[in-house]
């Protein structure tokens, strides 16, 4: 049977019956013979020597009991134990024989002392293996016999010697070899054992074998992704990072993100029925296919949807319809290499849009196609995207659409009567491309058609760049009485007729600015067509076109390079600031003069006038020689407008900042300025320029400007 140990307790008391509080107690075991301190059917004690520090008074240790204490095969040891005070100071010591037919638990005031002291032994030698150490051990003197193994605490796993240098890890009995070893490494001759070394061998040879990867099952848990990150990755058209999303387990559904994996959604329409059928979300593809349903979320819908598309070639045999509150975006508008949805040419149908944003007529509002490219393939007829009912919040912006058949965006709000008719919409960064007849008669070909139904136009469309192709007209507008239209590059590739044509319908209330055909073959740059009011035009640039405006509306004719400023009124009054118009040679004939609908003095006209003025340029790079400079100005009231001509004989260098015109003769001071621009060549916006205050006409930066340099600037007299 197991030894037990006793656990001995005290309480120390001072010499007038006090209890000590902190003083200590020392128990060192006697008698210990050289030879080894056994334990019947136990292993070897360990610890000779025990101190114990009193906690009000009270000690205890826990040790063998003599009678159960061998040393060297004689039973004869006792315990001496060694008081101490609080202060330090030994206060004696007494002999105990500590048995186990006492209890254990015994406490030392009912022991009493040894009346005689056992012969006593030879000391416990050094490096003997102690029971319950309080520090590290070191075996040196005796080595340990483990003859019958060592078993470990915790589990039945030991270690036992089949053999010379072979040890088995196990249950401790010899040749046992059912245990697992589990370290942070391995080493061979102390050097570390490289993963790529442990082979993976066969079982019972020998070698080792690794334990096989466990099989994925059920549905991977993710968590939260910031949806920026995983736009990103959806436009990139891959899950990268640590660890990547390859093969299986699927993605699926992630916080109201429907992934088109081919799996859990195995095209584009079940991932977007999927979004509606859970109230709204995002849907991401980088699955190129082909359409042969609308997978958009069409007419009716109500549950707002964003379909994120990566970069490549969506097809369709298929008319598209995106419905209120779908906004469709790419991976990249206008680029070769971005989003790409294509109507596949045989099997598309003839006079067709590719994408139509459509409601049933009940309006469009919160849709958007952003970021993408759509090609119709040159299919005779086609239009890339259409509507006749975009609205607030709508539009498309940075779309490229490619090789129409007929119009490159086509925005009706006549076309089926819809009871909410397009208007307020936006359309900004758009590039149409037409690779469709460069040659034979004028097609029919429109890059923007813009029609209303006599009521609010766009709000405004913008950045708009119409290159290739043969055009009736790069932008037709009609009969809206709002909206705005700026920076539009206009390059057809053959002789077009017009840039921007009104249609018969009527044109009213609209401001263009920054109009520009650089390649020269249109006719007209703005043609009103005959109709037209309450138009405001801010600079045209008719490069090498024939006619920078034809107004005939009003028999006006333009055809100067640069027109800065052309307004028409709702009587069809003219307000321009052109340089080709010589104010010299025109005759207002009326019957009175009316300004804020009271008639002008015949004394308050001596404030017209006209007149020369003496041009110097200042820090203007002229090679060649001296370029002749010439001016003259027009004074209707208090307001004076300046034209001046640059003839260089090679070419004129200006610097912003540094070159400037000064000028004799003008009237009054011109330090107040209302506007000023510079145009050269007829085909060249340079930029504004600004009187300081001392009357100096700073110009801005060009450089080796061979043509003429036209500048227009316009002051309010003090």
């Amino acid at each position: 049977m197991p030894v037990s140990t006793v656990d001995i307790t005290a309480t120390l008391e001072t010499i007038f019956g006090a209890v000590d509080p902190t003083g200590t107690a020392a128990l060192e075991l006697q008698n210990i013979a050289t030879g080894t301190l056994t334990i019947p059917s136990e292993s070897v004690i360990v610890n000779t020597t025990f101190v114990a520090t009193a906690s009000a008074g009270a000690i205890n240790f826990n040790v063998y009991p003599n009678d159960a204490i061998y040393s060297a095969g004689v039973n004869n040891t006792f315990y001496k134990i060694t008081f101490k005070s609080s202060s330090g100071q030994t206060v004696g010591s007494l002999a105990y024989k500590i048995l186990s037919t006492n209890g254990v638990v015994q406490d030392l005031s009912n022991i009493s002392p040894m009346n005689s002291t056992p012969a006593r032994m030879n000391p416990l030698p050094p490096n003997a293996v102690q029971t319950n150490p309080t520090g590290q051990q070191t075996i040196s003197t005796y080595p340990i016999n483990l003859g019958a193994g060592l078993y470990l605490l915790n589990g039945d796993t030991g270690i036992s010697r089949t053999a010379a240098g072979v040890i088995e890890i196990g249950n401790g009995s010899a040749g046992d070899a059912s245990g697992t070893v589990n370290a942070a490494e391995y080493k061979v001759a102390g050097s570390q054992i490289a993963a790529a070394n442990l082979a993976d061998g066969t079982t019972g040879t020998g070698a080792i074998v690794k334990a096989a990867s466990p099989t994925l099952s059920g549905t991977a848990t993710v968590g939260t992704l910031a949806a920026t990150t995983i736009e990103e990755a959806a436009l990139s058209g891959t899950f990268t990072g640590n660890p990547a999303f390859t093969g299986s387990p699927t993605t699926g559904l992630l916080n109201n993100f429907f992934f088109v994996d081919g799996t859990k959604y195995a095209n584009l329409a079940a991932a977007v029925a999927a979004a509606q059928t859970a109230g709204g979300g995002t849907v991401v593809t980088a699955m190129p296919e082909t359409f042969a349903t609308n997978p958009f979320p069409g007419a009716g819908n109500t549950t707002p949807i964003r379909i994120i598309f990566s970069v490549g070639t969506w097809k369709t045999n298929v008319a598209l319809t995106i419905g209120d509150a779908v906004i469709v975006e790419g991976a990249g508008g206008g680029q070769v290499n971005g989003t790409q949805i294509q109507a596949v040419s045989g099997t598309f149908p003839t006079n067709t849009p590719v994408i139509t944003f459509g409601n049933g007529g009940n309006g469009i509002f919160h849709s958007r196609l952003v970021n993408i490219n759509v090609d119709a393939q040159n299919i005779a007829g086609s239009t890339c995207v259409f509507s006749s009912e975009l609205n607030e919040n709508s539009g498309l912006r940075d779309v490229g659409c490619w090789n129409y058949g007929l119009y490159g965006v086509n925005i009706d709000a006549t076309s089926g009567s819809p009871a909410v008719p397009a208007a307020h919409y936006i359309i900004e960064k758009i590039s149409l491309l037409q690779l469709a007849p460069t040659s034979g008669s004028i097609s029919t070909t429109i890059g923007l058609r813009i029609k209303g139904n006599a009521g609010d136009g766009p709000w405004a469309v913008r950045d708009v760049s119409i290159v290739a192709g043969k055009f009736l007209a790069c932008v037709y507008i009609d009969d809206i009485q709002t909206g705005v239209f700026e920076s539009f590059n206009l390059e057809p590739a053959a002789t077009s007729v017009n840039g921007i044509l009104f249609g018969t319908d009527g044109v009213n209330g609209i401001t263009l600015m920054n109009i520009q055909t650089p390649s020269g073959n249109t006719t007209n740059v703005i043609n009103f067509n005959g109709v037209g009011n309450q138009i405001s035009i801010l600079g045209v640039l008719k490069g090498g076109s024939t006619n920078a405006i034809l107004d005939s509306l009003r028999s006006v004719t333009l055809t100067d390079g640069n027109v800065p400023i052309y307004v028409v009124g709702n009587s069809n009054e003219i307000i321009s600031m052109n340089p080709g118009i010589n104010m010299n040679a025109t005759t207002i004939n009326a019957s009175q003069f009316n300004v804020a609908g009271s008639q002008i003095a015949t004394t308050n006209l001596s404030d017209v006038a006209k007149g020369t003025t003496t041009v110097t340029a200042n820090s203007l790079t002229q090679t060649g020689g001296s370029a002749t400079l010439s001016g003259h100005y027009s004074r209707v009231g208090n307001i004076v407008t300046v034209n001046v001509s640059i003839t260089p004989i090679t070419s004129t260098t200006s610097t912003a900042g540094t070159s400037f015109l000064t000028f004799t003769g003008l009237p009054g001071n011109p330090a107040r300025i209302a506007a000023g621009a510079v145009g050269a060549g007829g085909t060249i916006n340079v930029g504004a320029c600004m009187f300081s205050t001392n009357g100096d006409l700073f110009l801005p930066s060009w450089s080796a400007l061979t043509g003429v340099v036209h500048v227009t600037v316009t002051y309010e007299l003090s």
